[in-house]
């Protein structure tokens, strides 16, 4: 049996011994006093100004900004977040903004329209490849079947780029994200001609879909719904504490998503950064309507520095290879009351 085999073996026995079981009463819980922060403004949500995307990659026949402005759009607004339309010419200065800072680091412009977040795209680079292969024997779950697979070639194509997020009062670089994203066909035949332009264009647009949807993790984890500890109990025995969020299960808090909690430090240009300093987890409770994180490590060290509206964010994992794994532990993390 091989390693891939056996981890994946153990996810499901973990994740079996997690169906089975019951969910924490909160009923049961006793409730702890916190002390109250009044620093922090974690409730704002995302307000977001789309500035477009450029492109560096230099394949003529591959207009794909259009694309991926739009399917960035759809991402966003399926992840809850608010997309903020503005004025031509303050867009126009917005970009211009986004430029300095990209030379020399630092802005002052405040956008003044009611958004907190800006992002800037570029696809850096669109290429593609071609393999020829001979008639091979056609294996399906390691059989062979009758029937072999003709002669043919393969054209696939690549799309690599970035997401660049910005804070917009003043405007600042917040965050980046890379994405990658690839297409393929093939065709029979006995050799490689030239790829058409139209087939081409094709696969370099679902290519950019492919980046956007497999990147959307990533941006997830950059644009996380944020909230705040509204309250906190803990079991009769005091060893486990339970912090009630703000973020609500239909808002993505549900049990066995991954949550951070935030302290948030000025920096030298007078904004706020998010610094996380406890990790935790959405635990299984028999509150449909409500969300509980438990704090994960050595608790103890940690608790003393939540208090009632301390930030906490979700965070969500790019699996890669474990997708499937991961896919089937959160069908299996279900609250059995």
């Amino acid at each position: 049996m091989n390693i891939k085999l056996i981890f994946f073996s153990a996810l499901i026995m973990l994740a079996s011994t997690s169906a089975m079981s019951k969910s924490v009463q909160v009923g049961d819980l006793e409730t702890v006093a916190l002390e109250k922060d009044n620093s922090s403004n974690a409730a704002e949500g995302f307000r977001i100004v789309l500035t477009g995307f450029d492109e560096s990659h230099g394949v003529k026949e591959a207009d794909l900004a259009d694309r991926a402005s739009g399917k960035l759009k759809q991402a966003l607004l399926k992840n809850g977040v608010e997309i903020v339309n503005i004025e031509r010419g303050i867009r126009k200065k917005l970009n211009e903004e986004i430029k300095l800072i990209e030379a020399n680091g630092s802005s002052n412009f405040s956008l003044p329209e009611a958004a907190n977040l800006a992002v800037r795209g570029e696809i850096s680079s669109a290429n593609m490849s071609s393999r020829y292969e001979e008639e091979r024997e056609n294996w399906v779950k390691g059989k062979m079947l009758p029937n072999n697979l003709p002669a043919g070639c393969t054209y696939s194509a690549n799309v690599q780029g970035t997401l660049v997020f910005y804070r917009v009062d003043p405007v600042e670089k917040y965050r980046t994200v890379a994405i990658d994203g690839s297409a393929s066909e093939s065709i029979p035949g006995k050799d490689c001609p030239a790829i058409k332009s139209d087939r081409a264009r094709n696969l370099y647009l679902r290519a950019v879909d492919e980046a956007i949807d497999d990147g959307n993790a990533k941006i997830m984890n950059a644009l996380a719904r944020k909230g705040y500890v509204e309250s906190a109990k803990k079991d009769k025995k005091g060893k486990k504490y339970y912090y009630r969020i703000s973020i609500a299960p239909e808002d993505g808090a549900k049990p066995g998503v991954a949550v951070e909690f935030i302290k948030q430090e000025r920096n030298s240009k007078g904004s706020f950064d998010d610094i996380p300093f406890a990790d935790g987890v959405i635990a299984c409770t028999n509150h449909p309507q409500a969300a509980y994180a438990m704090v994960k490590g050595k608790e103890k060290d940690d608790i003393s520095n939540i208090k009632e509206n301390t930030p906490v964010r979700l965070k969500y994992q790019d699996d890669g290879l474990l997708a499937p794994a991961t896919d089937l532990l959160k069908k299996f993390k279900k609250c059995r009351p």
